[in-house]
């Protein structure tokens, strides 16, 4: 990680904790109440999504489904591709992802992650213009290591992220399902261990949660978990089993708290997998600051 990446990094966490004060805090939060009032008439409604995933979603920010309604045989048969070729990629390392270049060989993953109907479910949720993040395609190693993501977590980026994880194998216990704490339990949580940032153990978080409290969202290939990661504390479970395939599409506002531009990929290749998409589309992918 070189200097700049280090130094942004420095400076988002300053910034974190420099809103951390109540005062400080009040007064960011009313500029940001008073956007969501400004874009809340303009709000799209996600029609493609029925009731029954919407209203979880609203109300617990997570549910899990059943994702094959949403996707066609392209998207699932171009993302098993791209995640079968990480079999061999760096055989020691717990997690494998595959690269943006990668993805360009078959864009349709990332392309669906900006078809309309999940455009209008993330701005749906987040109440503003959303910024899409791509699409994170991976292989998570049944080597029972616990490290990175694989603890618990809330994400920094924004006040609100949606993220769809979709299951690329089946998954059980043993497979690192994609854990979670409920909205109450989360907030308890993290204030009980006066949390605002990095990673938690599992023994301090089991100093205040017993393990039995813990979720997971286990189920067969396509299994889809649609959740706020800045609102829930999360991670991926450690597979001790099976390995786990999956994909995730990742959305937040369009100003943020903070990005990890190191992780994103350059406007050319955004241009690229956009060429003949909406100008909303176009938008929406395109990184402002």
């Amino acid at each position: 990680m070189n200097a700049r990446v280090n130094a942004r990094r420095a400076f988002g966490k300053a910034k974190r904790a420099a809103l951390r004060p109540r005062l400080v805090r009040w007064q960011v939060d009313y500029g940001y109440y008073a956007r969501l009032g400004r874009h809340s008439e303009r709000l799209p409604w996600p029609s493609t999504y029925p009731h029954e995933l919407l209203g979880p979603l609203r109300e617990e920010h997570v549910v899990t489904v059943d994702g094959s309604p949403y996707f066609d045989d392209q998207v699932v048969a171009a993302a098993q591709d791209l995640a079968a070729g990480l079999v061999d990629v760096n055989p020691t390392a717990s997690t494998v992802e595959v690269t943006f270049e990668a993805q360009r060989l078959q864009p349709a993953v990332y392309r669906w992650g900006l078809e309309q109907a999940q455009l209008d479910l993330a701005e749906w949720y987040i109440g503003l213009p959303v910024q899409y993040l791509g699409v994170a395609i991976k292989l998570e190693r049944a080597d029972a290591t616990v490290a990175d993501t694989r603890q618990w977590h809330r994400d920094v980026e924004d006040r609100r992220m949606l993220k769809m994880i979709t299951y690329l194998s089946d998954v059980d216990d043993t497979a690192g399902p994609f854990g979670y704490l409920p909205r109450e339990v989360s907030d308890a949580a993290a204030e009980e261990l006066d949390y605002w940032s990095g990673f938690i153990t599992e023994d301090r978080l089991a100093s205040v949660l017993p393990r039995g409290e813990w979720c997971s969202a286990t189920g067969p290939k396509l299994t889809t978990t649609f959740v706020d990661t800045c609102r829930l504390l999360h991670r991926a479970t450690p597979p001790t089993g099976t390995d786990r395939y999956s994909m995730t599409f990742s959305y937040c506002s369009k100003h943020p708290f903070q990005r990890y531009d190191e992780m994103l990929p350059c406007a050319s290749q955004i241009g690229d997998l956009t060429a003949g998409m909406s100008p909303r589309q176009v938008r929406s992918a395109a990184f402002t600051v």
